[in-house]
């Protein structure tokens, strides 16, 4: 077992970082997949396809982002802001 020493928190910090790079991925593909649903529960009426598409508003955004347990640890990024 190798003893490292890390007197700067340069490790920790390296981590924290990739962990919020895979955090936000994460949550990029669970929004995609929830506009999806949302854009294709819409596609079956009589509205043009572009006319379909919904943007989830902010507040949804947050708690999407607290349900998944990213709270604290990612700040949405809210429209308009």
């Amino acid at each position: 077992m190798v003893d490292i020493q890390d007197t700067s928190n340069e490790t920790a910090r390296s981590v924290y970082d990739v962990l919020q790079l895979i955090t936000f991925h994460e949550l990029k593909e669970s929004s995609i997949l929830i506009e999806l649903a949302m854009w294709k529960s819409r596609i079956d009426g009589d509205e043009a396809r572009a006319d379909c598409r919904v943007a989830i508003p902010g507040p949804a955004k947050s708690l999407i982002m607290e349900y998944c347990g990213y709270a604290g640890f990612l700040r949405p990024a809210i429209d308009g802001a």
